[in-house]
């Protein structure tokens, strides 16, 4: 299970009611990666929140050439919420993959 304390730096849980937390933490799970791992390949389904507890989270496509393409990045106390049609939408445009 994630650690989402109140005191963790994702400041939004200082909003939220005790039993929505409670219900988030039922739902979560926690994921430790290796700095450069890949953790989402282009073609996979996806979906949810993802929470940045440490470190940083880089989210690039690439081009033809095989280039990195950087959209964006995430830091700790960071999160990033994922809509399937519209991530479909994204990577027709040529979007490849999340690291």
């Amino acid at each position: 299970m994630i650690n989402l304390d109140k005191q963790t730096p994702f400041n939004f849980l200082n909003e939220i009611s005790d039993s929505t937390l409670t219900e988030l933490k039922r739902n979560s799970q926690n994921h430790t990666f290796n700095k450069g791992e890949l953790i989402v390949f282009k073609g996979q389904k996806i979906g949810g929140a993802y929470l940045v507890q440490s470190g940083t989270l880089r989210i690039y496509t690439m081009d033809a050439n095989g280039n990195e393409k950087p959209i964006y990045s995430l830091n700790a106390g960071e999160i990033c919420i994922v809509i399937p049609p519209l991530i479909t939408e994204v990577l027709s445009r040529g979007y490849a993959a999340f690291s």
